[in-house]
Order: C-alpha cells, then sequence, then structure tokens
C-alpha cells in the first residue's frame, strides 16, 4: 500500500524527514525521491543518529533556487499545446 503524502504544514521546519522533503520539493513519490539524491540531483541528507536521516530546508531552497528559470520565449515556438503548459508555469 503506498504511503500518504504527510500534510503540507504552515512554516516548514528547518528539518525534514524523507515524506516531508519529498513533498517540499514537489516530488509526488518518495521513491523518486530517493533515487534524486543517489543521483546526486537533489543535496545529501544529513545524520541526525546513525539510524536518522533529515534533510535541512536550506540545502533543499538551495537546490530550487539552482533550478533553471523557464524561458518564455523558447516556449513561443513550442507546438500550442505545450506553449500552453509551459505557460501556466510562467512567473
Amino acid at each position: 500500500m503506498p504511503r500518504r503524502r504527510p500534510d503540507i504544514p504552515d512554516a516548514w521546519p528547518a528539518l525534514m524527514a524523507l515524506p516531508l522533503a519529498a513533498a517540499y520539493c514537489g516530488f509526488a513519490s518518495e521513491q523518486t525521491f530517493r533515487r534524486e539524491v543517489k543521483a546526486k540531483r537533489l543535496p545529501a541528507p544529513v545524520a541526525i543518529s546513525p539510524q536518522l536521516m533529515a534533510w535541512r530546508i536550506e540545502d533543499l531552497d538551495a537546490w530550487r533556487r539552482s533550478l533553471e528559470p523557464l524561458d518564455v520565449a523558447a516556449a513561443r515556438s513550442a507546438p500550442e499545446a505545450l506553449r500552453r503548459e509551459l505557460e501556466t508555469w510562467a512567473p
């Protein structure tokens, strides 16, 4: 049975366990989040204890800031359906 996504808090904690860190980064599954961490496309967790790992919000925020901004000019030359999809993400 798949695990339920955690409720999104009003204020994010400084340290997040796997389910909350995955939700904070917008991943639909913890498995995909783990795969991205293993591939070093996401920051590594810090060890809280020998069995407990958590992600720092500062590290996750730095990753989010590193994402390339949407190039709206390139989207204008995309096919119509793709352009509509991309424009929903434009600031």
